[in-house]
């Protein structure tokens, strides 16, 4: 019985193992992952990894959305209104789309499925939890928050 077990058990875990990794997109599993960003007092930071890689944009026609919050850091003095986020492609670090904060720190972009990079664009602002690379999957709305400094 001890022989029998010691063989089982690894053979159930490689099973499990692969169905993980090559069929949990055609069963309906999102693969994803909550990672908190240092000093925010929102909710985590979501980043949906990819099951393969992609070129930013070049997955889906369904949009999927970035967005969030950002807060502003202990000690700084800044306005939302002048702070710029960014979306880049991870490929070639190239600007696609960029906009500014509304006044209560709140960002969105519409994109299509892919990789890309988020950060703030170059002179408005800066970020300790930026720059983030984040997969968006078709239909799938990102809220990535992060705090802002000078």
């Amino acid at each position: 019985m001890k022989k029998f077990l010691l063989i089982f058990i690894p053979v159930i875990v490689a099973a499990g193992a692969v169905w993980y990794l090559f069929f949990r997109s055609s069963a309906g599993i999102q693969p994803t992952s909550v990672v908190e960003s240092p000093g925010i007092n929102n909710p985590g930071v979501t980043t949906v990894l990819p099951p393969v890689s992609t070129t930013a944009g070049k997955v889906s026609a369904s949009p999927g959305f970035i967005g969030g919050r950002a807060r502003i850091a202990p000690g700084s003095t800044i306005d939302f209104k002048l702070v710029k986020a960014a979306i880049y492609d991870p490929n070639n670090n190239k600007e696609l789309k960029s906009v500014f904060l509304d006044a209560d720190g709140s960002y969105k972009f519409a994109v299509t499925a892919g990789e890309y990079v988020l950060d703030l664009a170059k002179g408005y602002g800066s970020s300790k939890n930026l720059p983030q690379r984040v997969y968006v999957g078709p239909n799938e709305t990102l809220e990535l928050n992060f705090q802002v400094g000078k």
